[in-house]
């Protein structure tokens, strides 16, 4: 069933539902947030683990199920969250041994994180929960020795946030990361490359004048890890690792360089 469908055009998103109550949302396929065919959520359903932390306590882990949306498309819901921010949602599966044409087998893995604060000095706070292994990206309003572009004022950054990304991998930095930056729309914005610590300023357009308090950005990154082995039984020669993160920014004057 694996080998049948092109999983590594895809990436599983996670999010914060807008709902009074809101509850975790994953996604699955190319566009950032977006519910999109709902053929493979069963199987994605039984190999993926969603975890919300709010403190330095240990995280627990949130039940999924498919939740179907119009037009034959589908999403991953969890029950309400308990908790207000601040807190972090974080997501990982592990899919299998995938093998596609003449390329080697390889295992697939997935993470996600969705950060959730209410004001931009929690940001530091959220970080440190959560999980160390594995591959992340972390989403941050970016501090005031942004280049000038990203200052308020300046008329180049007009309806412009820029925030700060950190791509981590088993705790450590990964440098020359490919970032990948989508929209709340799920479209692709642009593209930014990770420094020697990890790190890469991301510039997203934001619609200035939008009745909405709030604005949802998403970046990707993909690390192919050199290491072979075994999984249920199937060998594989590398692994593939997918990562997403998923940051809503407040709109309007009180967020930092959004003008």
């Amino acid at each position: 069933l694996l080998s049948a469908v092109p999983i590594s055009a895809h990436f599983l998103w996670l999010r914060e539902s807008n709902d009074t109550s809101p509850y975790a949302v994953v996604t699955f396929g190319e566009r950032a947030g977006i519910p999109e065919s709902g053929a493979m959520l069963d199987l994605v359903a039984k190999k993926t683990h969603v975890f919300l932390q709010s403190s330095n306590d240990p995280a627990f882990e949130l039940p999924i199920a498919v939740e179907n949306v119009s037009g034959g498309n589908a999403e991953l819901a969890s029950s309400p969250l308990p908790v207000e921010p601040p807190f972090s949602l974080e997501l990982a599966a592990t899919f299998g041994v995938f093998t596609e044409g003449p390329q080697p087998p390889r295992l697939l893995k997935y993470w996600a994180n969705a950060d959730r604060v209410n004001v931009v000095d929690e940001w530091e706070l959220v970080q440190t929960w959560g999980r160390a292994d594995g591959l992340k990206i972390l989403l941050m309003v970016a501090d005031q020795k942004a280049p000038e572009q990203c200052k308020p004022g300046v008329e180049a950054a007009a309806s412009t946030v820029c925030i700060h990304a950190l791509v981590s991998y088993d705790g450590q930095a990964l440098a020359n990361a490919s970032i990948t930056t989508f929209s709340s729309e799920g479209s692709r914005v642009g593209s930014a490359v990770s420094d020697k610590n990890g790190m890469a300023l991301l510039k997203y357009p934001v619609v200035p004048g939008s009745s909405e308090a709030f604005t949802d950005v998403y970046a990707a990154v993909n690390h192919h890890e050199l290491v072979s082995g075994q999984y249920d039984g199937k060998k594989y020669d590398f692994v593939d690792h997918w990562a997403t993160s998923n940051a809503r920014l407040p709109r309007g004057p009180e967020a930092l360089f959004l003008v």
